[in-house]
């Protein structure tokens, strides 16, 4: 896989810069010209926004928010572009960017098919994926044990398609929102969900503390642990 050095790259340098007066120098972004040009044109960029991957990216009280969102706004602050968030189920924010309505999408997963319509930066997140399961099931303790069971994952999302083409035992039952899988695990709907840890014992810890758990640590074949931002493929400056 090829990585694009763009923009977005450059800014993770910038970051660690605390005095700026001109977009060239004092930032040390080495930009060249054309992206100083563009930038002072293009003026805003549109970001999608996540319902509910919390806590890196989400949207709560009608503002976007999460550790990625920070960034972002960081990021874009730096090289003077204001950031438009488009806040969206993840299928939608798909589709948006591929009608050219988003320009970034911050936090993505790696897979070839995605290759065909955007450009993934150096990765900028790691993650670690755990089992998620209610607090007195004890029948659960490796993915082999998810055989036959009910696994509830989120429609579209990649980690979802490797399961079901890699993991074709497991019963996958498909959601749009995280909040209703972990509440079909509690209601004993579906047996169990495939989930970044960080993710899951945010959600566990805030709302389904002593009724679910997250302590089965798993590594998938065919599955890229990192996150990397995806740009537009016809926005070759950024």
């Amino acid at each position: 896989m090829k990585y694009i050095v763009s923009i977005f790259i450059l800014l993770v340098v910038a970051l660690t810069q605390l005095h700026a007066n001109t977009l060239n120098t004092e930032n040390n972004l080495n930009l060249t010209q054309q992206e100083i040009e563009y930038i002072n044109k293009k003026q805003t960029i549109y970001v999608a926004n996540e319902l509910d991957w919390v806590p890196f990216d989400y949207y709560e009280d009608n503002v976007p928010k999460g550790y990625i969102v920070d960034y972002i706004k960081i990021a874009t602050k730096k090289v003077g572009l204001e950031p438009i968030f488009i806040t969206k189920k993840w299928t939608n924010l798909i589709e948006d960017f591929k009608n050219k309505k988003i320009d970034l999408l911050p936090v993505v997963s790696y897979n070839t098919k995605r290759e065909e319509y955007l450009n993934f930066t150096k990765p900028h997140v790691k993650q670690n994926l755990s089992i998620t399961v209610k607090e007195n099931r004890n029948d659960i303790i490796s993915i082999d044990d998810l055989k036959d069971k009910k696994v509830g994952m989120i429609k579209g999302w990649n980690l979802t398609n490797i399961l079901k083409k890699e993991y074709t035992k497991l019963n996958i039952i498909e959601f749009d929102s995280l909040t209703d899988i972990f509440d079909a695990i509690e209601n004993g709907f579906i047996d169990a969900t495939i989930q970044n840890n960080t993710l899951t014992n945010y959600y566990i810890n805030k709302n389904y503390y002593g009724v679910l758990k997250s302590n089965i640590n798993i590594t998938l074949k065919e599955f890229d642990t990192n996150l990397y931002m995806g740009v537009r493929k016809d926005l070759t400056v950024l």
